[in-house]
């Protein structure tokens, strides 16, 4: 899915170094590890679609995992990515 989604939008090679925050649009609001487990796939979709060169530490840190309150049925997600050089 992740591949689908950055299709045109990949770099020309994969980031070595990227700063990740990463949104959960939800009428619930999650529990802390539910947040971050739930990004998981994602991150790993990223580097299996060539958008990340790889997802430890020394490549994307710590992303920040943030929530924000939506209406019930317009659940999303939203990804910012942004090179360090």
């Amino acid at each position: 899915m992740v591949n689908l989604m950055v299709c045109g939008h990949r770099p020309k090679a994969p980031l070595k170094r990227a700063r990740l925050t990463l949104t959960r649009f939800s009428s619930v609001s999650p529990d802390s590890d539910g947040l971050v487990s739930g990004f998981k796939r994602i991150i790993d979709g990223l580097v299996a679609s060539g958008v990340l060169e790889n997802d430890r530490y020394e490549n994307i840190g710590m992303p920040q995992y943030l929530w924000q309150k939506e209406a019930p049925g317009r659940g999303r997600v939203h990804i910012k990515i942004e090179e360090i050089v």
